[in-house]
């Protein structure tokens, strides 16, 4: 990570900082092996930019989208940025988990630096998978960064120049706290310090909560006749859609205090603002509790986090996006039904309208001083119960926009 040059320590802490930081966002969730079956070429998995469910998602993998900032200096540092030995400028795309910034043709040697994004799940092969475990910090190193040193409560002193090499700041993509790259102000210790996730902890899905499951491999004769046999009694408890297996699991760990959210955006409403908003949320939330509608709708995710304890929903998209997911839930009767928060990006926004919200602007509270209305679902003669349809807290001063 380059400390020796950008923070101020001895040659036997820089090299024990760097591997600490390197280990930070990774090591403590139990690093993966490498996934059988998984694409030998890097391309693809390089500009994505949706979280990836399938078994062969990578572990910290970033998550990229094009951008026109050119005062950033490429993350991956002089050393190793190709595209300053290119004739013309190269475009860049930046990290909305993490936001680094970098030039497309150096993504690839983010893997020289061992720099990963945060990690949004953990491994279900490792030793403690029942065990508690916490999150450690995920540290960045940046040239730009607003606010002031939780250390000593002075701002940071930015470059104005264009191509500031010098790193200003040390800040965690989790709980965003940021430090002064000098020793007087980030020390060795806090690099394995637990994270407390930020301010926005008690909505926020931690890692180590959302296990990769391995695939069952059936090669015992034992083993496929005592399923044959159990097959109907199971398939008389479970639907055949819960019954299904699949790459993630959830396995919460109930809290009075945990209020998990799950945001469901439509990118195509608002003129483009949901885009923006996905970008937003992947940065303050972990990014497998942020669905994007164009790529699937709310059903499966709705199915894997349906035994979430206090279970928070938000729709952002116009009535077609709320109808959507609210019809959804009443098909899968959740019990207790989740409360549904509006955040409207449509054109008509008729639903938003009717109950007084307004535009983002309106959305004044925060999760835990919500509004609930009940709204009814489905068809006359169903037996759910409403679906309680709630104005929360995410607004611009929460999350900013």
């Amino acid at each position: 990570m380059h400390l020796r040059k950008q923070v101020s320590y001895s040659d036997s802490e820089s090299a024990s900082a760097s591997k600490a930081i390197t280990k930070s966002g990774l090591q403590h969730l139990a690093p993966p092996p490498p996934t059988p079956g998984a694409p030998c070429g890097e391309s693809e998995q390089q500009f994505r930019s949706t979280v990836d469910w399938s078994e062969s998602a990578a572990y910290g993998e970033h998550i990229w989208f094009e951008t026109n900032v050119s005062g950033d200096f490429c993350y991956v540092g002089e050393q190793y940025c190709v595209a300053r030995m290119l004739p013309k400028s190269a475009p860049r795309r930046k990290c909305a988990a993490c936001k680094i910034v970098v030039h497309t043709p150096c993504i690839a040697q983010l893997e020289k630096i061992n720099f990963r994004c945060k990690p949004s799940f953990r491994e279900s092969g490792s030793r403690n998978v029942r065990e508690p475990t916490f999150v450690r910090h995920h540290w960045v190193h940046r040239r730009r960064q607003d606010g002031k040193c939780r250390h000593c409560g002075k701002g940071f002193q930015q470059k104005f120049t264009f191509h500031s090499k010098e790193v200003v700041a040390i800040s965690c993509s989790w709980c965003k706290q940021a430090y002064h790259s000098k020793v007087s102000c980030f020390t060795l210790q806090q690099i394995e310090e637990p994270c407390s996730l930020g301010v926005h902890a008690a909505v926020v899905i931690p890692p180590t909560w959302i296990l990769r499951a391995r695939r069952p491999q059936n090669t015992l004769k034992a083993s496929k006749k005592k399923k044959r046999a159990s097959f109907k009694r199971r398939s008389s408890k479970k639907g055949p859609e819960e019954g299904r297996w699949r790459p993630f699991i959830i396995r919460p760990t109930p809290s009075p205090l945990m209020k998990p959210l799950l945001v469901f955006v439509n990118p195509k409403s608002g003129g483009n603002q949901g885009a923006k908003i996905i970008q937003s949320f992947l940065w303050y939330l972990n990014p497998r509790q942020v669905f994007d509608l164009s790529q699937g709708g709310p059903r499966e995710a709705l199915e894997m986090y349906r035994k979430v304890h206090n279970l928070r929903i938000l729709a952002c998209g116009g009535d077609g996006t709320v109808g959507w997911i609210l019809s959804t839930l009443d098909q899968l009767r959740l019990k207790p039904p989740p409360p549904v928060a509006i955040l409207p990006l449509g054109t008509g926004n008729d639903l938003a309208r009717t109950l007084n919200w307004g535009g983002v602007s309106a959305l004044q509270n925060r999760v835990a001083r919500e509004e609930r209305e009940p709204v009814t679902t489905g068809n006359a003669q169903s037996q759910s119960p409403p679906t309680r349809v709630t104005q929360m807290s995410l607004c611009q001063r929460s999350f900013p926009m």
